[in-house]
Formats: C-alpha cells, sequence, structure tokens
C-alpha cells in the first residue's frame, strides 16, 4: 500500500499476516521523493515477504526479547529446563548483553563472552548452557520473523575440557557414610550415596513409592525404590512442584541394601511424631526426606551445608559436589560388579553406551577384576 501523506512524501505499507496475539503485523516507512522511489521500496518490501524474510528487523533487547521468547516457549519445554536457561541468562548473560539489540549481537561478541567466562573459572558446562540458551532464542528468533539470520552458526566456540569426574573409592565411601550420621540430614546423603538417585529424585521422594516387604530371589530383604517424580525447586513466586522423570529410562525401580532400609523405617516413626506434635503446621507432602516442617529440602542447602560438612568431618576433599555421590555410586557399583547393563538401568541412563563413554576411567579396573574371577576360577590353588 502507498500513500500520499504530503508533497514528495509517501506512507509504504506492507502487512505480513499475524503476529501471536491475533494482530495485523506490518512494516511502514515514509518515502521522501517521487512516487516512483516509494514504489521501489514496496517492490522490496514485497520480494522480502515472498521469499519469507522478516519485512523489517525487530528493535528488541536481548533482555526485552528473552521475556517474550520465555512467555512463549513455556508449553513446550519443561518447567526444570526453563527455570535453567532463565537463570543462566539473568546471572550470566544479561548483564553482558542484556541492553543490546538482537539484531547486533555478532559472532566476535560471543565467542569473547565465552572466552571471558571460561577465563573467569566457569567450566565447559556453564559454556554449553549459554550457547544452548542463545541457539534456542535466536532460532525463534529467525522462525518468528524477528531478525533475517542468526549469529549462532558463525560461532565457534573455545577449546574446553570437561572437568574430571571426582568419586570415592571404597575407603572414601566408608568414612564418608560414618560422618553423615554427625550432619543434619545425615539419612539423606546415606540414602544417596546408596541409591545412586539424582539430587532432585530423592529429596522429591514420596512414601507411596518406599517397598518395605521387597525380597530377591533368594528370599533376601532389600530395599526398593520407584522413581515417578522428581521435585522442581525455584518455582516462580516462591515454592516448588513436582515433575516426571525427562526420559522413559529415568522411571525405574531401584534397589539398595536392607540395613538402610531399617534406618528409614526408623525415620518414618520420628517423622510421624514430629507430624503429630506440629498437627495443621506441619505441610504433609508425604516426602520422604523432608524438613521439620514437611517441606522438601533445598539440594543447595544440602550440598553447601550438610554435605561439605560431612566431608570435612571425614577429612576428605569438599570440591567433592552433591552430585558427586551419584557418580560414585555408579563407579563402585561397576566395580563391585561388573555388570554396565544393571548399573545402567539403575542410574536411569539413556544407554549402556552412554555409561560406558562417561565412566570410561572404570573399564581398565573392571578388565582387571575380571581377570582375577578367571584366575581364580581356572587356578584355583594359586589363590591359597
Amino acid at each position: 500500500m502507498i500513500e500520499k501523506v504530503g508533497r514528495k512524501k509517501y506512507l509504504v505499507r506492507v502487512y505480513d499476516g499475524v503476529d501471536a496475539k491475533g494482530k495485523r503485523r506490518s512494516a511502514s516507512k515514509i518515502i521522501y521523493g517521487e512516487r516512483p522511489v516509494a514504489e521501489a521500496y514496496e517492490l522490496e518490501l514485497r520480494q522480502r515477504k515472498n521469499q519469507g524474510q522478516p519485512l523489517s528487523e525487530s528493535k528488541l533487547t536481548l533482555a526485552k526479547f528473552f521475556e517474550e521468547w520465555e512467555k512463549a516457549v513455556r508449553k513446550r519445554m519443561k518447567e526444570k529446563t526453563l527455570l535453567w536457561f532463565r537463570g543462566q541468562f539473568m546471572k550470566h548473560i544479561s548483564p553482558v548483553f542484556g541492553h543490546v539489540k538482537l539484531t547486533a549481537l555478532d559472532p566476535l561478541d560471543i565467542e569473547r563472552f565465552y572466552a571471558e567466562k571460561l577465563e573467569s573459572g566457569l567450566g565447559a558446562s556453564s559454556i554449553e548452557s549459554f550457547h544452548a540458551v542463545l541457539s534456542l532464542m535466536y532460532k525463534d528468533a529467525v522462525r518468528w520473523k524477528h531478525i533475517k539470520q542468526s549469529p549462532i552458526p558463525l560461532v565457534k566456540l573455545p577449546k574446553m575440557s570437561k572437568k574430571e569426574m571426582m568419586c570415592f573409592t571404597p575407603e572414601q565411601a566408608a568414612k564418608y557414610l560414618a560422618a553423615t550420621y554427625h550432619v543434619t540430614y545425615g539419612l539423606t546423603l546415606r540414602f544417596a550415596l546408596q541409591t545412586g538417585l539424582r539430587p532432585e529424585e530423592y529429596t522429591g521422594l514420596k512414601w507411596p513409592f518406599l517397598d518395605f516387604d521387597y525380597k530377591d530371589l533368594t528370599g533376601r530383604r532389600r530395599g526398593r525404590v520407584t522413581v515417578r517424580e522428581t521435585v522442581i525447586p525455584g518455582k516462580p513466586g516462591g515454592g516448588w512442584w513436582w515433575s516426571v522423570p525427562k526420559t522413559e529410562k529415568g522411571r525405574r525401580d531401584v534397589l539398595f541394601p536392607f540395613p538402610l532400609l531399617q534406618e528409614i523405617q526408623q525415620h518414618r516413626a520420628q517423622q510421624l511424631e514430629r507430624k503429630m506434635k506440629l498437627g495443621k503446621h506441619y505441610q504433609d507432602h508425604d516426602l520422604v526426606f523432608a524438613t521439620p516442617l514437611g517441606t522438601p529440602i533445598d539440594a543447595r542447602m544440602l550440598s553447601f551445608r550438610m554435605h561439605k560438612k560431612a566431608l570435612e568431618m571425614a577429612g576428605l576433599n569438599t570440591a567433592y559436589r552433591l552430585y558427586d555421590l551419584r557418580h560414585s555410586w555408579v563407579t563402585l557399583s561397576l566395580l563391585q560388579s561388573g555388570d554396565i547393563k544393571t548399573v545402567s538401568e539403575q542410574a536411569g541412563h539413556s544407554s549402556t553406551a552412554f555409561t560406558m563413554d562417561k565412566y570410561a576411567h572404570v573399564l581398565p579396573q573392571m578388565r582387571e577384576a575380571v581377570v582375577d574371577k578367571m584366575e581364580a576360577l581356572f587356578y584355583p590353588s594359586a589363590q591359597q
């Protein structure tokens, strides 16, 4: 559409469908000069429209676009993932690029940002998460016709070395377990180390998913936990919510030692007694491991206070993370059994190939253990 609005002054407007709110989307511009100049500009806009290109690029900053993007993707992205992306964006990306226009960010800016974050001490996983956030944002920005082209495909990630996985040795695990008897929520930490569950799995575990009567094929009693839910803290406005594991493999049954089950039975009796004393003040979420008021335990508090305190009391390196209890369980289970498939299934890994790749450091010791067992089988006299 071309409309004359003054002497040698024309308004050019081309419509391009509707936006997410149902409002007609258009590009318009005042052209000064003769009508053929305005017609040439209108033709350019229509050619962009026919090629699926944006008629005019967005003036939004990254911070403003993130707000729009977050609302739009909420229904197609898991809350936990979106919450993680929001934290990474607000803490790291927005302070540097929040004021920059969506169209102005170039690959060199991003590469310098990654390099500076690495120099500041952040690891490869952090850089990968920043890259994932920006990639998804810009992919949707192109699809929504905010911009013509994304700078992300042109970005070269810096050379990054993965942090070495930290796992307890059997001796260290024994020291850690002994120390947990002297810290608050020690049973939670013992359960984490002896089941290999993820923090969001054991802090969100509910009583109906614990089996107190399970017996194996030999008739021996074991503890059994069914993983079906996870707890996600940090809900906007405060609080938490429950979700399902990310994959089908995450929904699984995990066995654990009977002595630990006995401890949990004692813990249950104590929890019920406390619940009766508090009455209506107890917020009952039916959690196995809960705060004195019945609410979910904050995994960050558990990590930075109780877990670190247990490490110090055990005389162990305080660099061990709470998640390293899971890594330790997988490593020790592989060394004890050598059964990669069973350990992989109990850990909830996507495949045995993933387990073998992630825990490749265990394989040489597993091979040695197999040789020892074969030697004992074929040369029993040599073992005396």
